[in-house]
């Protein structure tokens, strides 16, 4: 029989089963978002919405990344490699 120190789990794994469970709901609640902005739409008669709100949404990820691109808070990948042990 196993004993419960067997089942533990080192602390990187278990933070990143936690970054998972933030992803899943962070999904979760964009496609609850979107299906209700769709259903909006088909009722007002107004089909583009979703696409244009799903368009603003990537433009705005796209500024996010290049603005922490500019600023230099998003490491370059060679350092990343670099600082990594293989």
């Amino acid at each position: 029989m196993r004993s419960p120190a067997d089942c533990r789990e080192p602390p990187g794994r278990l933070a990143q089963r936690g970054g998972e469970a933030v992803s899943g709901l962070g999904i979760t609640l964009g496609n609850l978002a979107v299906g209700a902005l769709w259903d909006y739409a088909a009722r007002h008669d107004a089909r583009c919405l979703p696409w244009l709100a799903l368009a603003a949404t990537g433009l705005l990820c796209a500024a996010a990344v290049h603005r922490l691109a500019r600023t230099g808070r998003l490491p370059h990948p060679a350092e990343e490699a670099a600082a990594s042990p293989a």
